[in-house]
């Protein structure tokens, strides 16, 4: 028998047997591996972590006896589990021989090694169950090996870091075996002590617990539990993390940390339901049966870039790929990734244990939130590690490519743009959403011509047609819980609330007027019949690029820009108004006063913030009194003269870039760039009224519950002054305020006679500068004018 650092002992101990309750000797418990043969298939996974326990179990007894007849035979009983050391203890280290720091002697040998061979006998019949256990039976632990890579060494170190985490009893033992009863776990010196049977000769045990280890770089163990750091490697305290020790025994819930920061979503999207673009479909459908047929480790999958706008159908092609290799899909949001309270590497690092432990892709959205975070880009990098090693798919999707850019090359990385559906998808995705007709508050609803309408006037992803139509539904709840009628105007809301608008700083919306339509906007035949054409452009455009091939043909200019000339008060405001209230689209009319700057390079900012706002938000946008922006380029004489060029032309491009509806007004047509006529689709002409239609306006301009002059009247008023659509509201407006203080503030019955309208006229033509003259007025007006103004 090998002599212990106690030679004295050694033939007391050498009667010792494990079986025996005498002495120190343990005996073992009844064991279930003992009560059957080694060919019973394992009926559980649980019941193969048992078996597990209970090896480590066996080599725990062993070193309790090496403790109680080496370190613990000198303490007194009452100092036991206390930091005392006696002389004698120390004379006994001291006297025996040399140990190399870090070396494991294996003292006792004849009454340790039963315990030891009852562990190997027990390991033997574990692998025997093993083999003869089904396939359709997955055994956690074999499956934790195959995941993270681990060896059969590391098992071991598992199964005894979790031993006290499982069965209370443990901890006393483990702490009384370290001599001090505050540790609830073990030490890395103690799990070694305790394994010392099982590792090979030129194994190297410490190796297990470095941080680059697979135990310790994927989480699984976590050493320096209660340890003050830095403290050395044998003297941390290890446990098993929770959520592998739930794995193991086969407890089924996801990590609790990760509450908030990710969740698992439905992988069973058919790709028929996906309203994608056809070549990225067929990409993404190819790289399926690719990564089910041959990806088994981390060195085959790749990672996926998914960028593009929001409901572009990035995570449904990340569900549907996922649904086709049989795997799950954990969802992880970047911004609260960043905010965990554990500091984003460790919680980064629990997401991608918790996607390979349940087999997961996993999909990261709103990356750029993480590159605006960090803009030195090391957590991009981190993140871009982590992904490569993951064994699965991995989905990276932001806004923009520029947000991942900066990750690096890899050979692994696969980019995919999300563009806006064209118009036939977008068609496709309304007739899909939609509800039955009986759902509309008209029945008689065409729903086939409401598709194409709306498809046409909004630039919505797939997913923002289908919020719009909750939407819809929503508002049609709040009229009426009883029974829900969705109206056109219910849609035409649902469709704004999906555009983010942040033009205030440069524009002013402009709310539809109720009461109004192209019945009250009076203009020549020539000019209506050029609002017409724009009206059936702006109603069909969409359809026609789809349809005749020109949307892949043509690359600028898919957009519809329209003039409208003509002075002030004529109604070119109204008519754009009128444009937006027929298809549902907010209209914004620009400031150029907000626009404009006097420092160099501004401007141009500002105009492509606006452009490209209005265009996210499927916006009219209204350049009112254009030539300011739009003037003709001149000679350059000087650096004002090169920066006011460099603005027109950047507007001559940009304009042409735009795809939505851009409507250009002036009463300086004389005075803008040629360059832009041939960008310009249609022109529409607001001429000052003949009397006709000064007659017409007059008519029309007074509300149902105010009395008016006889028609003789307002056709002598229309017939006397040439005035346009504006300054006419302007003298009505200027009446009734007159009629309200004749009627002593009465509302009721409020009456505007024909000598409050040739007073209102009169301080329109003061506004305007011209003189009041009796040649203007007659001798009936002239009279009015002098007792009223003069």
């Amino acid at each position: 028998m090998k002599a212990s650092i106690y030679p004295q002992y050694d033939e007391t101990l050498s009667d010792l047997h494990p079986d025996e309750e005498k002495g120190y000797g343990y005996p073992a418990r009844k064991s279930s591996i003992t009560d059957i043969h080694g060919s019973t298939p394992y009926p559980s996974s649980r019941e193969h972590v048992w078996d597990l326990l209970e090896v480590v179990d066996q080599l725990v007894r062993a070193q309790l006896v090496r403790w109680h007849q080496t370190l613990g035979y000198y303490k007194h009983p009452g100092q036991l589990s206390q930091q005392v050391a006696m002389p004698e203890e120390l004379n006994a280290y001291l006297e025996s021989a040399y140990q190399k720091p870090g070396e494991i002697s294996l003292d006792l040998p004849s009454c340790l090694e039963p315990y030891w061979k009852r562990a190997e006998t027990m390991c033997k019949v574990i692998e025997n169950r093993r083999r003869n256990t089904p396939r359709g039976m997955q055994l956690r632990v074999l499956k934790l090996m195959q995941l993270f890579s681990l060896s059969e060494q590391e098992l071991w170190v598992l199964m005894a870091c979790m031993l006290p985490q499982v069965e209370g009893r443990y901890r006393r033992i483990y702490a009384y075996l370290l001599d001090d009863l505050s540790y609830d776990r073990p030490t890395v010196d103690l799990v070694l002590q305790i394994l010392k049977p099982l590792f090979k000769e030129n194994d190297l045990p410490r190796q297990y617990f470095h941080t680059s280890a697979p135990l310790v770089s994927h989480g699984l163990l976590e050493l320096s539990i209660n340890s003050p750091p830095p403290a050395p490697l044998l003297q941390n305290m290890v446990g098993v993390d929770e959520r592998i020790v739930d794995y193991l025994l086969c407890h089924e819930k996801s990590d609790g940390r990760l509450e908030g920061i990710s969740k698992y979503v439905e992988t069973s999207l058919d790709w028929e339901r996906l309203v994608i673009d056809p070549q990225n479909e067929e990409r993404l459908k190819a790289l399926a049966v690719h990564l089910g047929g041959h990806a088994k480790d981390s060195a085959d999958w790749p990672v996926l870039i998914f960028y593009g706008s929001y409901g572009a159908g990035r995570m449904q092609a990340a569900q549907s790929l996922c649904g086709q290799i049989s795997r799950g899909l954990l969802w992880i949001d970047a911004k609260s990734l960043l905010h965990a309270p554990e500091g984003f590497s460790k919680t980064l690092k629990r997401v991608f244990r918790e996607a390979r432990l349940t087999e997961s892709g996993v999909y990261i959205a709103d990356i750029h939130a993480i590159r605006q975070a960090d803009p030195g880009l090391e957590t991009l990098g981190y993140l871009s590690e982590q992904a490569c090693n993951h064994i699965g798919p991995v989905f990276l999707s932001s806004d923009t490519p520029q947000d991942l850019a900066a990750c690096g090359q890899n050979k692994k990385w696969l980019s995919y743009h999300f563009a806006k559906p064209g118009y036939l998808r977008r068609k496709l995705s309304w007739e899909r959403f939609l509800p039955p007709e009986a759902h509309f508050e008209n029945p008689r609803i065409d729903k086939a011509a409401l598709c194409e309408l709306l498809a046409n006037s909004y630039r919505l992803t797939g997913g923002q047609i289908k919020n719009a139509v909750a939407a819809a539904r929503c508002e049609a709840t709040k009229r009426s819980p009883l029974r829900v009628s969705i109206r056109v105007e219910d849609l035409y809301q649902g469709c704004k609330n999906q555009s983010s608008v942040h033009l205030e700083a440069f524009a002013r919306l402009i709310e539809p007027r109720s009461g109004i339509d192209f019945d009250q906007l009076v203009l020549p035949s020539s000019s209506l019949r050029q609002l017409e054409e724009l009206r059936a452009r702006m109603r069909h455009h969409q359809k026609v690029y789809a349809a005749t091939g020109f949307e892949t043909r043509l690359n600028l200019g898919k957009g519809v820009i329209a003039m409208f000339t003509g002075s002030s008060g004529t109604g070119k405001t109204m008519a754009a108004e009128l444009l937006g209230q027929e298809f549902g689209l907010p209209l914004f009319k620009v400031d150029l006063s907000a626009v404009v700057s006097k420092y160099v390079g501004d401007t141009e900012k500002n105009l492509a913030k606006v452009f490209t706002e209005a265009e996210q938000a499927n916006a009219i946008l209204c350049l009112d009194e254009c030539d300011a922006l739009f003037g003709k380029r001149g000679e350059i004489k000087d650096a004002r003269d090169r920066w006011a060029n460099t603005e027109v032309n950047f507007l001559l491009q940009r304009i042409e870039e735009y795809t939505g509806v851009v409507i250009l007004t002036t009463n300086l047509k004389q005075n803008i760039d040629p360059a832009f006529w041939r960008r310009i689709h249609i022109i529409v002409d607001f001429v000052r009224p003949d009397a006709q239609a000064r007659y017409k306006i007059w008519q029309g301009i007074f509300p149902q519950s105010i009395k008016s002059p006889s028609d003789q009247e307002l056709q002598k008023l229309a017939d006397r002054f040439n005035l346009s659509g504006g300054q006419i509201r302007n003298a009505v407006i200027d009446a009734a305020f007159r009629a309200m203080t004749d009627a002593g503030g009465d509302t009721g019955d409020l009456t505007i006679t024909p000598r409050h309208l040739v007073l209102g006229v009169g301080r329109e033509m003061q506004k305007m500068g011209s003189s009041l003259t009796l040649g203007d007025f007659g001798e009936e007006y002239y009279a009015w004018i002098e007792e009223g103004i003069l």
